[in-house]
């Protein structure tokens, strides 16, 4: 993938002022750079064990190169992003004449991304034994348990995804997760501060609580893929705007979703509520975010979220209720 560095878009100051803000949590609020991606590829491994693909077992999906489902765009879905990647190792171990993981993962940015452009991909490249391995072997279901299991581990797992572990015991990754953002800088924003994530609803309430931040997003201000959401559709933020009075927001995201998610409400809402993207680089797309968040066409880049803040005025009154 590309990583050739590009010139970030203008500094914070000379936009419309926000007066509410929404965030994604991971990459944003919390880092995430090596829990769901190190979940991502165990999940992967241990599929690989499970299905007895053949091969060299040592050839694995790494943790690095998720970055690169997250540049093509489509995989808000940390899980559907597990599955995607286990089709390819599948492909990988039937056909020699399969893409590397980075021809796969560029062909579905240029189809669009997402899981759908990667099973076109297949039907149209794949042979018929790597097709019928794929059939037999890869299920959507099986990927998503393993990654969660991966992911929760034994002490967060049932709480976060309602099931025990059946395929790993032991600590899960998202035990190295950190808060990137000391909570009491969002006071002077109370109540003008909104959630849009993938992640369900127990993961959300839990990592807001487990980082401090569960008092500053009030509840209704917060759209999860419990509300049947996935970015980029951008429902997410026209149900949070409809709460809420004021005219100009922000949205602070770190993927080609997130921008795309903006884009599309822009589109679908021309005529309500200006919404901004602030792309953080510092988040799930690596070093090469620059480059792709200039391409998507964010408003502005900046490192951390910090940074908005930094940039801002504390807003007046609090948010209607």
């Amino acid at each position: 993938m590309c990583t050739k560095p590009l010139p970030t878009r203008p500094p914070l100051a000379a936009h419309l002022r926000p007066d509410f803000l929404i965030f994604d949590i991971d990459g944003v609020l919390v880092d995430a750079t090596q829990s769901y991606p190190g979940a991502i590829a165990e999940a992967v491994a241990r599929y690989r064990q499970l299905a007895n693909l053949p091969g060299d077992p040592d050839v694995p999906v790494t943790a690095e190169q998720t970055a690169w489902f997250k540049q093509a765009g489509g995989f808000n879905d940390e899980w559907v992003l597990t599955y995607t990647a286990a089709l390819w190792s599948t492909w990988r171990a039937f056909d020699p004449a399969a893409p590397t993981l980075q021809e796969y993962v560029e062909q579905i940015g240029q189809a669009g991304g997402g899981v759908f452009a990667a099973e076109d991909l297949i039907r149209r490249q794949a042979s018929p034994v790597a097709k019928d391995a794929i059939k037999q072997r890869c299920t959507r279901e099986l990927l998503t348990r393993l990654g969660k299991e991966c992911y929760g581990g034994d002490e967060a797992c049932a709480t976060l995804f309602g099931f025990n572990p059946q395929f790993r015991t032991g600590p899960g990754w998202q035990r190295v997760e950190r808060g990137l953002l000391e909570p009491s800088r969002l006071q002077p924003w109370q109540g003008r501060l909104g959630i849009y994530t993938g992640r369900n609803r127990p993961e959300t309430d839990w990592a807001l609580a487990r980082h401090g931040f569960a008092e500053r997003f009030l509840p209704h201000f917060r759209m999860t893929a419990s509300d049947h959401l996935v970015k980029p559709d951008p429902d997410g933020l026209g149900r949070i705007l409809t709460r809420v009075k004021w005219q100009h927001v922000w949205y602070i995201g770190d993927t080609v979703d997130d921008c795309r998610t903006v884009l599309a409400f822009r589109r679908q809402c021309p005529s309500t509520k200006t919404v901004t993207f602030v792309g953080v680089l510092d988040g799930a797309m690596g070093p090469a975010a620059a480059v792709y968040f200039t391409r998507c066409g964010a408003d502005y880049t900046v490192r951390t979220a910090a940074e908005v803040l930094d940039a801002l005025p504390a807003p007046g009154r609090s948010a209607r209720r």
